[in-house]
């Protein structure tokens, strides 16, 4: 991969955490992305201070979107895949400093307190699979924290289930690690449902019972997106045919929610980091439910989106929906030669 080349492309690729937002103000039921050049930023970041005077629009820009730079013909590719997930992690830019200009105007150099290093490692998943939270508590360790000389990690959970992505990584970089986090894939449908769920209610959305999007006709809606994410057996294939398991460290996500430390600890040893992550650095939350961060004299937490009550499925498509899955399963643990303790 040509990061000098990336870091020459005009065009930017933004994703909120909302899936149904796009820079140009499209509500896009896809999920694709949205390719933009300098004028529509400078038209976002307009729009954001007028709506939000008291809030930086450049802050916002980049919390609330992941910024990566974007080539037309990968843009192409991904439209007519209908998938999201190319946008290699290339450290965010000050975007109060884009005009709109041509493309001559781009600097070959990146913006200060910004490099070109390529990850070192890459969360690959899964979507609701506990890859947040996961990133959070790495940042525990001061070899991960100080990215700019030592561990860099990217979080991207689109990747686990792209077609396209294993190949472009092991282009990019044929050595490095990969960190994937699953957990229950039953709880892993709900919990996907549920996310999308509150973002159609927060805008004004209308929504469905889980069980009408879960079953059509008697029978398993297969091209309902969650369920397909949760053929962790389909994926993995995909990505073994490109990296060999050892470089795949796998998270057991319900374990790492229910006691952090274990896990966190097998994952030093894969990077090979000195052990520095400690009991000392979790505490458990009573009202919410799971684990705190406790580190460099702060305590947080996860957001609030982050542990939501998961609807009460009806036990019958429940039942349905698990034997589907638990041969799939089985595969999987042939696979990667090791079980897991779901249902």
């Amino acid at each position: 991969m040509n990061w000098q080349l990336l870091y020459n492309l005009p065009y930017f690729h933004f994703r909120r955490g909302n899936p149904n937002f796009d820079l140009r103000g499209r509500q896009d039921k896809a999920l694709r992305p949205c390719s933009v050049g300098p004028a529509a930023i400078s038209r976002y970041l307009r729009h954001q201070r007028a709506a939000r005077p008291n809030v930086s629009p450049t802050k916002t820009l980049l919390y609330q979107l992941e910024v990566t730079l974007w080539s037309p013909r990968l843009e192409r590719e991904e439209r007519e895949r209908r998938f999201l997930q190319e946008d290699f992690g290339i450290d965010p830019v000050d975007l109060d400093s884009i005009q709109a200009t041509n493309t001559s105007d781009v600097s070959t150099s990146p913006p200060p307190g910004t490099s070109k290093r390529a990850p070192q490692s890459i969360i690959i998943g899964v979507r609701k699979g506990g890859t947040r939270a996961l990133l959070e508590m790495l940042d525990i360790h001061p070899e991960v924290a100080a990215a700019a000389t030592e561990i860099t990690i990217e979080k991207t959970p689109g990747y686990f289930t792209s077609p396209l992505a294993p190949e472009r990584i092991c282009a990019m970089n044929s050595s490095i690690k990969l960190l994937l986090i699953l957990r229950d894939p039953t709880e892993r449908v709900i919990s996907d449902y549920t996310q999308v769920y509150f973002n159609r209610l927060e805008n004004h959305k209308p929504v469905q019972a889980i069980e009408n999007l879960l079953v059509r006709n008697g029978v398993l809606n297969m091209r309902y997106k969650a369920i397909q994410r949760s053929l962790y057996d389909v994926h993995m294939r995909n990505w073994l045919r490109h990296f060999p398991l050892e470089q795949i460290h796998i998270v057991d996500g319900d374990a790492l929610i229910r006691d952090p430390l274990p896990e966190l600890q097998k994952v030093e040893n894969f990077l090979n980091l000195q052990p520095r992550i400690a009991p000392s650095n979790f505490y458990f939350n009573q009202t919410k439910g799971f684990y705190c961060i406790r580190s460099d004299g702060r305590e947080r937490c996860l957001h609030e989106s982050k542990g939501r009550p998961h609807p009460v499925v009806n036990n019958s498509v429940l039942h349905q929906l698990r034997a589907f899955l638990r041969e799939h399963n089985r595969t999987f643990f042939r696979l990667v030669r090791r079980t897991f303790n779901w249902q």
